[in-house]
């Protein structure tokens, strides 16, 4: 499903294989400091995709950046993915 902006809010809807998420580097230190979401063609969920080793985000189509200040707010993004796979899984979700 291709990330869509309706009404101003921006969907990501996960579950077919076409939007990478990718760890975003500082280009001088190397240092990791967020994540992007890339829409991408399909292919096998969680597949590694080779094309990105080494690129700038201008080389794709990347519409969704999330960037982080302290490991406090990405526990607190951590912790409501795992919440919402614990309701998934109960209410009978294909992996």
């Amino acid at each position: 499903m291709p990330i869509k902006t309706d009404n101003n809010i921006k969907y990501l809807q996960f579950g077919y294989g076409d939007i990478f998420v990718a760890e975003l580097k500082d280009d001088g230190s190397k240092l990791t400091y967020g994540a992007a979401f890339i829409q991408s063609k399909p292919r096998e969920i969680g597949e590694e995709w080779k094309e990105v080793v080494g690129t700038s985000l201008d080389n794709h189509d990347a519409h969704v950046i999330m960037l982080f200040d302290r490991i406090a707010s990405l526990d607190v993004v951590i912790e409501t993915l795992k919440e919402i796979k614990e309701e998934m899984i109960k209410q009978g979700f294909d992996y």
